[in-house]
């Protein structure tokens, strides 16, 4: 089980994709499930966050040594005419970041509305020949 997105200046998209056999299909939806609907209620706990924080930013670093990954922040940042961040003010504004701020957009996300998408045969549909 895996989570995504991605960001556009006026729109995004939020995911979550899983393997599983068609049998465990109701099963693996379910955990999915009950697993975003305690992040929207109950909200993500500070050491969750601080443990979050500390990935994104060790990804930040990481992107610098990638020269395609500059190549591609800098010109996402000129496409869109928006100020290029030093690294230094990314990490003090992901640093930033509170768990309540989290939760709230967790819980403005998570309230959306839902597709479904399965690839593959499912145990609760037959498969036309």
């Amino acid at each position: 089980m895996n989570a995504f997105r991605s960001s556009y200046s006026d729109a995004g998209i939020f995911g979550v994709h899983a393997g599983c056999a068609p049998e465990k299909l109701d099963q693996t939806r379910e955990v999915i499930d009950a697993v975003l609907h305690e992040v929207r209620t109950t909200g993500i706990s500070g050491e969750e966050v601080a443990s979050a924080k500390n990935q994104v930013k060790g990804q930040m670093v990481l992107d610098l040594e990638d020269p395609g990954m500059r190549l591609m922040r800098l010109g996402t940042r000129a496409l869109f005419d928006e100020k290029i961040v030093a690294l230094n003010e990314g990490l003090l504004r992901v640093g930033a970041v509170t768990p309540a701020e989290v939760s709230e957009l967790a819980e403005e996300i998570l309230s959306g509305p839902t597709v479904d998408v399965v690839v593959g045969p499912s145990a609760t549909r037959k498969v036309q020949e």
